[in-house]
């Protein structure tokens, strides 16, 4: 915080409402943010700028139990009405917290379909084994019965094939 600021509560209270108007207007005095201004990147009205803008210390609008309740409140419905989230570590933390969670959840259900689908591709390799085993089975049938049918025809013999 600048030496040359008031500290006087109604005096940092106007100059946070002031720099919110100020940001929304597009007009900030700030540097930092007159560069991104200049840029033509928009300034969003949130409680980092809004701090910036006033050249007041953060902390006195970023938490729940924030000296100046009024001035949070502002900066928090215009980040809604502009469709800027509010971003704290508790709501971080619950997002990343859900994330993990449904993550998990899908790592479950893909470990469940990899488990079925290899139980499921070891029962098919068994029926391709069965099968082939009584196609070999049926082969050798076939060659026996065309060779008695052969012999058959040699001896002018007729054979019931049954």
């Amino acid at each position: 915080m600048a030496s040359h600021k008031s500290r006087n509560n109604e005096s940092i209270r106007r100059d946070f409402l002031e720099a919110i108007e100020r940001i929304k207007n597009g007009q900030p005095r700030n540097h930092d943010l007159k560069a991104l201004a200049k840029k033509g990147k928009t300034i969003r009205v949130n409680v980092s700028n809004v701090a910036k803008e006033a050249d007041r210390a953060r902390g006195l609008i970023a938490r729940d139990n924030s000296a100046y309740p009024d001035v949070r409140q502002k900066v928090l419905d215009e980040m809604a009405a502009t469709g800027t989230p509010a971003r704290n570590s508790a709501n971080v933390i619950s997002e990343l917290r859900a994330q993990v969670g449904s993550l998990r959840a899908e790592l479950h259900q893909a470990k469940d379909l990899i488990e079925l689908h290899q139980e499921r591709r070891q029962r098919s390799e068994i029926e391709l084994e069965a099968s082939r085993q009584q196609l070999s089975r049926a082969r050798e049938e076939i060659d026996h019965l065309k060779t008695r049918l052969i012999d058959t025809q040699r001896g002018n013999r007729v054979v019931s094939i049954t």
